[in-house]
């Protein structure tokens, strides 16, 4: 060793990389260059089309390539008309890349769970196949409510509906109250099992009615029992959580005239004529009917076949008849 020393030179550190922090990739948002929209066509005026989706009523104008198909037919601007079912597929500025005027309509059924009214109206309904659909109303929208043309803040929760409609949007709805008063006819009446009427409305769509046995009716101003109604009666029931309260009735008066072909002495007599227009029509005889055969008060036991009888009647009941012994030709 010749003395002199080692120096160590110390090391320097190595430094090592900074690690980046882990990115986490952020999803853009996906934007669509094209929109869908299926609503009803409510009017043009000149370049511009308006259609209404049941939320609001806009303008549309067409691309200059816009493809517009019509009952599976290439059509132009020239052939759309108000009241079109349509949809469409839109760009920004409401710009129209084609267009399908489509007629194909869904018809459900169910209760009004819920109601919103506005500048945009809609309603919730519980089907009864099952879950729920919200239906926007347009303008446009036909509503019919116990029979009658009616409005839609007419409807109330927990009223019956059948709603025709296009995608979302309904066209037409006809409504059952749960609450109010239903106007019509009787078409028809059960009292067996239970106690039944069927009842044609102003729109002459009939809907059957449950009875109880005893319900309050007034007919002709007299309270009666409900088997005193009538087939002809014009009637107004009042209905209270889907259910008739009370009924007010009047006979209808009429007259008929043709040959007997049938007689039915019974707890409730009734006769079988061929009128004039060649129909064969049952009518039920009062107990307080009177029957004059040629000037003589008689009965029905009296009555034949092939008789011509003149009616008088108070709806489906005979009030009083005239025969002529005069067999027909």
């Amino acid at each position: 060793m010749d003395g002199s020393s080692i120096v160590t030179i110390p090391e320097e550190p190595v430094e090592e990389p900074e690690k980046s922090p882990i990115k986490t990739p952020v999803e853009e948002p996906v934007t669509h260059e094209k929109d869908q929209l299926a609503g009803i066509i409510t009017g043009k005026v000149d370049k511009f089309i308006f259609i209404d989706n049941g939320q609001r009523v806009d303008s549309y104008t067409f691309d200059k390539d816009a493809s517009i198909i019509i009952d599976n037919y290439s059509g132009f601007v020239d052939d759309l008309e108000s009241g079109m079912n349509i949809k469409a597929t839109i760009s920004e500025g409401n710009i129209i890349k084609s267009l399908t005027v489509d007629s194909n309509k869904e018809i459900l059924t169910g209760i009004i769970n819920n109601i919103s009214l506005g500048t945009s109206s809609s309603m919730v309904v519980e089907l009864d196949e099952g879950g729920t659909k919200t239906f926007h109303i347009s303008k446009e929208t036909e509503i019919l409510l116990n029979g009658r043309e009616s409005y839609f803040y007419s409807l109330k929760e927990g009223d019956r509906v059948k709603v025709e409609s296009f995608d979302d949007l309904a066209l037409f709805i006809s409504g059952e109250s749960r609450n109010g008063k239903v106007r019509g006819m009787i078409k028809d009446r059960h009292f067996y099992e239970e106690y039944m009427i069927l009842v044609e409305r102003e729109d002459k769509t009939t809907y059957e009615y449950i009875l109880d046995e005893n319900l309050m009716v007034y007919r002709n101003s007299n309270g009666v029992n409900v088997k005193k109604l009538r087939p002809g009666d014009q009637v107004v029931l009042t209905l209270s959580n889907g259910e008739v309260e009370s009924i007010e009735a009047k006979s209808t008066p009429g007259e008929d005239e043709g040959y007997i072909k049938k007689i039915l002495i019974s707890e409730e007599p009734k006769l079988t004529i061929l009128n004039s227009k060649e129909e064969m029509v049952d009518y039920y005889i009062s107990p307080k009917s009177i029957i004059k055969i040629g000037k003589e008060i008689k009965s029905i036991y009296d009555i034949r076949l092939d008789y011509f009888a003149k009616l008088k009647l108070e709806s489906d009941e005979i009030v009083n008849v005239e025969i002529e012994k005069q067999d027909r030709d």
